[in-house]
């Protein structure tokens, strides 16, 4: 659902066209006086304020260039209006003097499409300059009414294929597919309506919305054609209605000539939302999703005072969307952390497994020494690595020992124990050789003292207490073991 917001400064003329940049921060209008208004998103402030000689009929933004602009002109005229340069911007000129009703760029191969009055031209720009392409020939199979050839008006242009494919929707010629190097049509859907108003495309090109001039809109499956579904509207004016697909394809937003823009549900095509606008005719939506869900709707009735409004999706839904976005991102963070931990586990059993697998070959061949010098010298870098991490080693290594050594019962794994005790015997070893030095070094100290202090009684001829380097490393044994206090002897010199 979504909540009014506010309306932008009126004027006089008709809207034509409304398009959002495709950063979301800019919001474009045209009407019939000429001017082409951009106003700061959302904050609704207009920046500026551009004039060009003809009304405008359409807009649309470059999708790789966030400050170009097309602006389609009444007179067959397209601007291109980089707002960054002093510049006024420079015209394609199509040869046709006409609206340039609809326009779609094809951002792989640098190629715009211009449907102006009967015509699509295209215009080639790998790199500037801007070059004249080509124009379609004319659909097939035009139809006839009373004796009377009926003209091929282009109403919504989309490129698919990367580029290699335009599709478009005429006036009462059908849905036309044209390859582009070729000029030649690949298919066509005939709709069940005689003619069409106005169309848009699903951003994934497969299915298309097309306003029948009848009772509302009717939705059609491009790959094969098929009618899909009708979206009733009320008509008083048969006038062109705009829709567009919204929300990744999942709601299509309808405009209508009775005050009223229709919000589709995607999956059932049911009215979800209404949104009143003063009995005007809608003839032009936009839709951007950045911080929060927009849709800008224009009037167009002529000589009355014609508006922008601005809706925004509604707090619970912005809430539930923002929840939504924070439970990604934790899902995502504990997802990391699930395949580091699943990484490390599946590493630890390789491990295992292997060694396991070492022990048993040489617990059954017991020639193969190479492979248990192997063994033992891992172990002792493995003992090495985990007693310079855990202080309590030694407790740690008796836990993941009599874990893994379960396993290894349960799994029949009897290289595992072989393993373990092989590490855990290294280890204390290791532990009882650095005590052996610690004590090796204190006695070595103890002489040394016993030495200097004796040098120093021959001397000064004084009398002092001390101890001869041997009771002193007697005493340190007995005092090491527990026995008792150490006790010094009076030397009288």
């Amino acid at each position: 659902m979504y909540d009014f917001l506010y309306d932008l400064p009126h004027t006089h003329f008709a809207i034509n066209a409304l398009c959002f940049s495709e950063d979301g921060r800019v919001l474009a209008s045209g009407d019939d006086e000429g001017y082409v208004r951009l106003f700061d998103f959302p904050l609704g402030k207009e920046l500026r304020r551009l004039r060009v000689v003809t009304a405008v009929t359409s807009l649309l933004w470059h999708p790789n260039k966030p400050d170009v602009i097309f602006i389609g002109g009444a007179r067959g005229n397209v601007i291109v209006m980089n707002l960054h340069v002093k510049a006024r911007g420079f015209s394609l000129r199509t040869g046709v003097n006409a609206p340039v009703d609809t326009l779609a760029y094809d951002a792989c191969n640098g190629c715009l499409a211009v449907g102006v009055g009967t015509d699509i031209v295209l215009f080639n720009h790998p790199e500037d300059p801007w070059t004249f392409g080509s124009n379609l020939p004319p659909p097939p199979i035009a139809s006839m009414d009373d004796n009377k050839l009926l003209l091929p008006l282009p109403r919504a242009l989309k490129f698919i294929d990367n580029g290699r494919s335009l599709i478009a929707v005429y006036f009462e010629h059908g849905i036309v597919s044209w390859l582009i190097k070729s000029l030649q049509p690949e298919w066509t859907i005939w709709p069940k309506s005689t003619r069409i108003g106005g169309a848009c495309f699903s951003a994934d090109g497969k299915t298309v919305v097309v306003s029948n001039l009848f009772d509302g809109f009717d939705c059609y499956n491009i790959s094969n054609g098929r009618h899909l579904t009708n979206l009733p509207t009320p008509i008083i004016h048969n006038v062109p209605l705009p829709s567009l697909f919204i929300e990744g394809g999942k709601s299509i937003l309808c405009g209508s000539s009775c005050g009223y823009a229709l919000l589709y549900s995607g999956s059932t095509k049911s009215v979800l939302q209404t949104h009143p606008l003063e009995h005007d005719i809608i003839q032009t939506l936009a839709y951007c999703e950045s911080e929060a869900r927009f849709i800008a709707t224009a009037s167009s009735e002529a000589d009355l005072d014609n508006y922008v409004r601005i809706w925004r999706a509604s707090a619970s839904e912005r809430q539930v969307t923002n929840v939504t976005a924070s439970q990604k991102i934790t899902d995502s963070s504990r997802s990391r952390w699930s395949i580091g931990i699943y990484v490390m586990l599946i590493f630890l059993v390789v491990v295992f497994v292997w060694v396991g697998c070492s022990g048993i070959n040489v617990a059954q061949t017991g020639v193969e020494r190479k492979l248990l010098e192997g063994l033992q010298f891992s172990h002792h870098l493995a003992s090495r690595a985990f007693e310079a991490l855990v202080p309590s080693s030694i407790f740690a290594w008796r836990w993941v020992k009599t874990m893994f050594s379960s396993l290894a019962s349960t799994m029949g794994f009897h290289g595992f124990n072989m393993a373990w005790n092989l590490g855990r015997q290294d280890l204390e070893e290791q532990q009882e050789l650095v005590k052996d030095e610690k004590h090796a070094d204190k006695r070595q100290r103890n002489n040394t003292q016993a030495i200097e202090m004796s040098a120093e009684a021959t001397s000064g001829g004084s009398v002092f207490y001390s101890v001869s380097g041997a009771q002193a490393n007697e005493n340190e044994d007995q005092h090491h073991e527990g026995v008792g206090p150490v006790f010094c002897k009076k030397l009288a010199i």
